[in-house]
């Protein structure tokens, strides 16, 4: 990688980075906030910030960001494609069996939604500097799309919006890997469900910006406590005790997401600005990934305008900087 770098000035400018987690219908809450975040200010957000980073939802919403959709059309868009990209017939049977006759849902409805949202548009076709994360299955190694952000830097300039933005949804058990070319890619919930710290090494490395300079604004999907209890019979610890009610996937997406965190606070510090909420035991019931019922949108809803008005009130200064912000286009080469 460090032999694709181009040699570029230091950019000595304030910038600012919005950073967007995976989660599913989840995601609703993130556009939610979102919405409210680009009413206040006035403007589309590509005009605010300079660089989005997504994985999975996230990735859908950040390229939707950066091709100059309102955070608005994004939340209708989840809101009224929920239940055919995740159809409830198809969850009958209990996850794991179901996971056992092949993904639980088709790449069909969700490829549909998004042509409808994205296009034929390309990387290049993007307003500002943008970052998807996903998995290359055929040698196991991490591949982050890009825009031709940088002079010198082309990045994935002719990569369609939407292939990438199903290659990086492409969640295991829930789709099948999907295909760009002779590669197959999954999820890029798998290396970077919190693209933090990939935003904040761009901004540094490539695109040359001092992080003394940067701030980000990292939003969630929403968590539940899952710590696992003190278990010492060996006997916890096999497939039963590691699989009921999804223990290991909740802690390595929980431990992951925490590292990405940890990393880019070390990296910006007080400049890191983080947006999530918990939900309660009552409010978890009918909320999940692949569950866009009503339950789940007005909670999540809900806990967005929550997590919204908290953001008002303790990050009044960080408000100010955006609305005083004027993101510039993407240049590409």
């Amino acid at each position: 990688m460090s032999a694709e770098l181009p040699d570029l000035p230091v950019s000595s400018s304030s910038r600012w980075i919005l950073s967007l987690a995976g989660g599913g219908y989840k995601g609703l809450f993130t556009a939610h906030f979102l919405s409210l975040l680009q009413a206040e200010l006035g403007r589309p957000l590509y005009k605010v910030f300079d660089l989005v980073a997504g994985t999975s939802i996230g990735s859908i919403l950040a390229l939707g960001i950066a091709l100059g959709l309102d955070a608005s059309v994004l939340e209708e868009f989840l809101v009224s494609k929920g239940k055919r990209i995740f159809p409830g017939y198809r969850r009958l049977l209990p996850m794991p069996v179901m996971g056992l006759l092949g993904p639980l849902y088709r790449q069909k409805p969700l490829r549909r939604a998004l042509s409808s949202a994205f296009g034929d548009h390309t990387l290049r076709s993007l307003k500002i500097a943008t970052l998807v994360p996903t998995v290359s299955l055929g040698n196991a190694s991490a591949k982050v799309f890009r825009t031709p952000h940088a002079a010198g830097f082309e990045g994935d300039r002719d990569q369609k919006v939407i292939d990438v933005a199903l290659a990086s949804a492409a969640a295991p058990l829930y789709f099948p890997a999907y295909t760009i070319g002779h590669l197959q890619f999954a999820d890029g919930g798998l290396i970077a469900n919190a693209p933090h710290t990939i935003a904040a090494i761009e901004a540094s490395a490539i695109l040359r910006w001092p992080l003394s300079n940067v701030r980000m604004l990292a939003v969630g999907t929403t968590e539940v406590p899952i710590g696992m209890p003190i278990r010492r019979s060996p006997r916890h610890w096999g497939i039963r005790g590691w699989f009921q009610g999804k223990a290991l996937l909740n802690q390595a997406m929980a431990a992951q997401q925490d590292l990405a965190q940890q990393s880019a606070r070390v990296l910006l510090g007080p400049r890191l600005i983080t947006v999530d909420a918990f939900r309660s035991t009552e409010q978890d019931q009918g909320v999940g990934l692949d569950r866009p019922g009503k339950h789940a949108t007005a909670t999540l809803r809900s806990l967005a305008e929550i997590a919204w008005e908290d953001f008002k009130k303790h990050q009044a200064g960080s408000l100010m900087s955006l609305k005083l912000q004027s993101g510039e286009p993407l240049k590409a080469v």
